[in-house]
């Protein structure tokens, strides 16, 4: 792959942060191979307990001990009724799911997290997370493939067209 390429690709996942920091807490996102981890760390706020994003196909989810999760209507809520598992100020949690590699790509969706009843919620409109695959994107990727397929055998044609020796038998 060219750098100009590398370069490009790196740039473009930089418009959108792997991180996000707001109202004194962190959202941290890492993705290794089908692995999708959100790290909330609470900097300066009230203990966090639920956290919640739009999700496109995952499976296998996790949250901390203490925790729980629930998987509906394309979103996963991960929260604590117990004051001793939520993540206090200085503290930091880890949130993974799995998320299946036909169906869903990477995007930017939104993630709520929670402090409790009488408290506001702090609301990040864009954190990287699975969204779904749209049949556009899918039928935009079947006609490159096949751009790029035909464009090839065109190229070889041509080129063996110019290796060809000239018929020099002459009658």
């Amino acid at each position: 792959m060219s750098p100009w390429c590398v370069a490009l690709f790196v740039s473009a996942l930089s418009l959108t942060p792997a991180t996000v920091e707001k109202d004194g807490v962190r959202v941290e996102v890492s993705i290794e191979a089908h692995v999708y981890t959100w790290t909330v760390t609470n900097l300066d706020a009230p203990p966090i307990t639920s956290f919640d994003f739009e999700c496109a196909r995952i499976y296998n989810p996790h949250a901390p001990m203490g925790w729980k999760l629930q998987e509906a209507e394309g979103r996963l809520r991960a929260w604590t009724e117990a004051e001793r598992w939520a993540i206090e100020r200085g503290d930091s949690a880890s949130f993974d799911a799995r998320v299946t590699s036909t169906g869903a790509m990477l995007g930017t969706v939104p993630v709520i997290v929670g402090f409790g009843p009488d408290q506001p919620e702090v609301v990040f409109e864009k954190v990287w997370g699975p969204v779904p695959k749209s049949p556009a994107v899918i039928a935009l990727v079947a006609a490159l493939v096949t751009a790029i397929g035909l464009l090839h055998a065109l190229l070889l044609a041509r080129r063996e067209r110019r290796k060809r020796p000239a018929d020099t038998t002459a009658a």
